[in-house]
């Protein structure tokens, strides 16, 4: 909860896949609601529009950007529902 006084960052849903956290050679993968704030990317973001950022070694002072059209809520909703599925057969050993 924000305090009364500060005006609340908007909020994106976002990913974020750190490569190796803490030593452990593991991807840690974080997905959900985050409040962004004005310069962030994701705060220009309209419609199904989405970006990809890489933060690399290379690209660490300016993290590398492609912006443009995201496939809309029915594709990416379908998209979802074929991924559950695919794990649930897997996970049943299909």
């Amino acid at each position: 909860m924000w305090p009364a006084a500060a005006t609340p960052a908007p909020c994106c849903a976002t990913a974020r896949i750190d490569p190796s956290k803490a030593g452990t050679g593991s991807p840690v993968v974080r997905v959900g609601p985050v409040g962004v704030e004005a310069g962030h990317p994701a705060a220009d973001l309209r419609g199904s529009e989405s970006f990809v950022s890489f933060t690399t070694t290379r690209h660490s002072d300016f993290p590398l950007t492609v912006r443009g059209a995201g496939a809309g809520g029915a594709v990416t909703a379908s998209g979802v529902l074929a991924d559950i599925l695919r794990i649930s057969q897997t996970l049943r050993g299909r």
